[in-house]
């Protein structure tokens, strides 16, 4: 398989040769004339020098122009990497109000997850800064490239001016005219099909450029992403590492009942040998997935109660920093159960639970 740039410099140079064969041609018939040979042979030479050098400028301004989307196109994504970090710091904000509320050890790592992926967005915009400064610098010094050339090819034009034997040659070339014309066709055919290949492979050469810069930018957002994963899964794992506490929660039976009666009864009596209800703290009724539940009710005497609907046979639920796994039947499924939470003992808080309708709400402690 050839090589797309090799070949692309190898059809430019085959369109120098056309065109030298061409301007030779017209400038060997030319010659035919002796005594103006000698003056012709310097209007070639000079001509020659001319149109290589427009040819050096006209590549060297496609150059440029790459170059320029090449820049535009790094400063853009630099833009957007600027915009993801500022996003990111954001989030950051938030995230430390948040831990400031509530310093869990959830938060803590959220906190530090935005941290890590606030230090990968900001080497992705030192890399995307190198990168413009490179093209920059590679732009300029192909603009300063252009200049030198410009102004070579403008002594080249005031030279060639200066010759005033460009009006017989160009009669000279229009006497030709007839005898050249079958092969000045067929070169020009070959020039064109040569251009035409030429712009076609500089467009596959761009494409394919394009191409490894999204290739490379993908790989980057593959690795942040799978680091924010992999900080996803330490996260999970160190919340899941806690002690979880499992809770059979009491559904239909006359046991059942009784001893949700019992704990009702129970919640009466520390309530009625309080004397006060004392001071409450705030509790949230929390699944470990996030899904909030509701708030605890303060009761008095450090009882508290919720109550809620369970949709699923084992359900893990948060309270004040500890967790508890409870698990039912599955007609208990989708009906509403009473949460009673006793931190009576801070160190070793009491959590129970049972359905709703095994109590006569009649009777039951209503809720503040």
């Amino acid at each position: 398989m050839y090589n797309v740039g090799e070949y692309i410099n190898y059809t430019e140079f085959a369109m120098n040769k056309i065109t030298k064969a061409l301007i030779c041609t017209i400038a060997i018939w030319g010659g035919a004339a002796i005594e103006l040979h000698a003056q012709e042979g310097v209007v070639v030479e000079l001509g020659q020098q001319l149109e290589d050098k427009q040819q050096e400028v006209k590549y060297l301004e496609q150059e440029i122009g790459f170059a320029q989307l090449r820049r535009k196109a790094s400063q853009e994504k630099l833009k957007a990497y600027e915009k993801d970090l500022e996003d990111k710091q954001d989030e950051f904000k938030k995230a430390q109000l948040r831990y400031s509320g509530d310093p869990s050890s959830e938060n803590e790592q959220f906190l530090r997850n935005i941290e890590q992926r606030i230090e990968l967005a900001e080497l992705s915009i030192k890399s995307r800064v190198a990168s413009v400064v490179r093209l920059e610098t590679k732009e300029r010094e192909l603009t300063e490239k252009l200049g030198d050339y410009r102004e070579e090819l403008k002594s080249l034009s005031g030279e060639l001016h200066k010759q005033q034997l460009a009006q017989k040659v160009a009669q000279k070339t229009r006497s030709l005219k007839t005898e050249l014309e079958s092969q000045t066709t067929l070169l020009q055919k070959r020039l064109t099909t040569l251009q035409r290949e030429n712009e076609r492979l500089r467009q596959v050469v761009q494409l394919e450029t394009e191409k490894r810069e999204q290739a490379e930018e993908l790989a980057t957002l593959a690795e942040e992403r799978a680091r924010s994963a992999e900080l996803a899964l330490t996260q999970y794992h160190q919340v899941n590492s806690l002690d979880t506490e499992d809770v059979v929660a009491e559904e239909g039976s006359q046991g059942a009942r009784e001893r949700a009666q019992a704990e009702m009864d129970r919640v009466r009596e520390k309530l009625a040998a309080a004397g006060d209800f004392g001071e409450s703290v705030s509790l949230n009724l929390r699944g470990d997935d996030g899904t909030e539940y509701g708030m605890f009710q303060y009761l008095g005497a450090q009882q508290y109660r919720a109550d809620a609907v369970i949709h699923d046979s084992v359900s893990r639920f948060r309270v004040a920093g500890r967790t508890y796994q409870v698990k039912i039947s599955e007609e208990g499924l989708g009906e509403e159960f009473v949460f009673l939470y006793d931190m009576t003992d801070s160190d070793k808080p009491r959590f129970v639970t049972f359905k709703k309708s095994l109590i006569d709400e009649g009777g039951a402690i209503a809720q503040e």
